[in-house]
């Protein structure tokens, strides 16, 4: 609606006066933490370290690094790239010669402890790589097909193999493979369908065929040819796990987390921490592998460092001989990744929504937002810094956020994200004054009785911060309302977003021909109040909203008279 100079102006100075109405922000979160953040559901990764940031999770390669000796050997863009310990140089070096050729979609591999072979896993196979003056597939030990893999682990001498994978229930799979005369064949008698939901990794207890399957917040002990667990080698309770590694010959194991590793082993009634062969501040790790005989360890991170951990005794020291930096990984990321907030429930109903956000999307990258009111039962679909009216109140809030790419080398970040509340609606019309009333009348009548002539002043409330607010009477025109600097009653007190109108109202003396207004003219009312520019508005309709009853100019001629 087109308003003239005069209102804009009342209305900046109205603005000034009171104060802008703002939402119930009910969520804000920059990430430095993960106390807002539903971690069960989230699967981008959550950088709580450089400010706090979500992005999405490189492709998990739990099994992208396994040590031995003076050797190991790296997933890479390229494949397995083996890096072995140079006497002359005191600096591992890339081994060629123990490099299987360039490979795509390499995802895990586990070395051997008895000659220079390894098994190397892809997307859909299983390979066995054997040294002959340079690495040679074996076509005999090989599976092809496989789906859905999470890792690969290896018995340390004999031709026994596990590929982790998953169901579409997200459940892990324990596929089991052994050279059956010759020939790598899947054996059902030992391999198992778990219930262990967000399955990472799984490692083979070198010098056994005991292994540890690791999931997101557990690690469970499983004996050879045993379906269940032993509980008392398993532990629970953790979180954010990506990776592990089995210590040779003991029912010990190594579990790693995106910045840090616990180490634990077994007295025999229950497991327990090590604290001195634990390690914090270890950012960005994706992968670990103890190197068997001793409590040395090798970290593989997101930016393609591995760094290696010797024991001195007493304590863990960097080192660098063992060290390269600056691999490229597979800079695959997991397309799309997720992020959930914890619900939020706000004391009162709200339709009306608004997120914030600070993001990072270079080209080729995507976030779409969603929220929901009912505790995730119904999602809408909502961009960032626009007001949306949902379908029904609700006061069970959560916000979830899809980012995706598609270009796999880049990603995109959030940054910070906030949720704003409110319920636009307009209610609560009161008359709380007229001049020159009939006898009799009472402000709550509907239609009210009034005198040509008259003012009739009201008040209106409003919630979700509307801008302007206007009576369109007829007989009449527009009233516009001023906001009142008034204090919220119950049950509005927590809500910044509500507001008090007041309006005057004159019953005309004459209609829009100039003609006397005549006894009983009916008199309708809509109170609206705007948003968004005007482009949305919520009102209250009076089809009765009054009746003309006499004329307050005759009320002043008798009053003449009778002087």
């Amino acid at each position: 609606m087109r308003k003239g100079p005069v209102f804009l102006f009342l209305s900046i100075i109205i603005l000034l006066l009171t104060g802008r109405a703002e939402a119930v922000t009910i969520l804000e979160d920059d990430f430095t933490d993960k106390s807002k953040i539903n971690m069960s559901q989230t699967t981008a990764r959550v950088h709580t370290d450089d400010g706090g940031y979500i992005q999405l999770d490189h492709n998990r390669a739990p099994s992208a690094l396994d040590v031995f000796g003076d050797r190991y050997a790296v997933v890479t863009q390229n494949g397995v790239e083996v890096y072995q310990y140079d006497t002359l140089t005191n600096q591992v070096q890339l081994n060629d010669s123990l490099s299987p050729p360039p490979l795509i979609n390499a995802r895990g591999v586990a070395l051997t402890h008895d000659s220079y072979s390894m098994w190397v896993l892809t997307e859909h196979e299983l390979l066995k790589y054997e040294y002959n003056g340079g690495m040679i597939q074996n076509p005999f030990l090989s599976v092809a097909g496989l789906s859905n893999v999470l890792a690969v682990t290896a018995h340390s001498t004999d031709d026994h193999v596990i590929v982790l994978t998953e169901d579409e229930e997200g459940k892990g799979i324990i596929n089991w493979y052994s050279n059956v005369d010759g020939t790598l064949s899947y054996v059902p008698e030992l391999s198992l369908t778990t219930d262990y939901m967000n399955a990472r990794s799984v490692s083979m207890v070198p010098g056994t065929m005991d292994y540890v399957v690791i999931t997101d917040d557990a690690a469970y002990y499983h004996s050879f040819g045993v379906e269940t667990y032993n509980p008392f080698l398993s532990v629970s309770g953790r979180s954010d796990l990506v990776a592990g590694s089995t210590q040779d010959g003991e029912t010990s194991y190594l579990l790693l987390s995106g910045d840090s590793t616990e180490y634990i082993t077994s007295t025999g009634s229950e497991p327990v921490t090590i604290d001195a062969l634990s390690q914090s501040n270890i950012e960005k790790s994706i992968a670990v592998s103890l190197n068997p005989g001793s409590y040395d360890r090798a970290i593989l991170t997101e930016d393609g460092d591995v760094q290696y951990y010797s024991w001195v005794g007493d304590c863990f020291m960097r080192n660098s001989a063992m060290e390269v930096t600056g691999l490229e990984l597979m800079s695959l990321f997991e397309n799309p990744g997720w992020y959930y907030s914890v619900t939020i429930n706000s004391a009162t109903d709200y339709d009306e929504v608004k997120i914030t956000a600070i993001e990072e999307k270079p080209a080729g990258t995507i976030i779409n937002y969603y929220v929901s009111n009912d505790n995730g039962a119904t999602w809408h679909d909502i961009a960032p810094d626009n007001w949306i009216q949902l379908p029904v109140e609700g006061n069970r809030w959560i916000v979830k956020a899809e980012l995706s790419t598609n270009d796999e080398s880049v990603t995109p970040k959030l940054h910070f994200i906030a949720l704003e509340v409110s319920k636009f609606a307009i209610f609560d019309f009161e008359v709380v004054n007229i001049t020159a009333p009939n006898d009799g009348i009472s402000y709550t009548d509907r239609p009210l009785r009034l005198k040509a002539g008259s003012e009739v002043t009201f008040r209106v409330q409003t919630t979700g911060f509307g801008e302007d607010t206007i009576g369109i009477f007829n007989p009449g025109g527009v009233v516009y309302l001023e906001r009142l600097d008034a204090e919220p009653p119950e049950p509005h007190t927590d809500d910044d977003s509500w507001d008090m109108w007041l309006g005057r109202y004159v019953v005309p003396l004459r209609d829009s021909e100039g003609n006397k207004i005549a006894q009983g003219t009916p008199i309708i009312a809509v109170i609206r109040v705007y948003r968004n520019g005007g482009a949305d508005y919520r009102e209250l309709d009076f089809e009765a909203f009054g009746i003309v009853d006499g004329d307050v100019t005759l009320d002043n001629l008798e009053v003449i008279l009778i002087q």
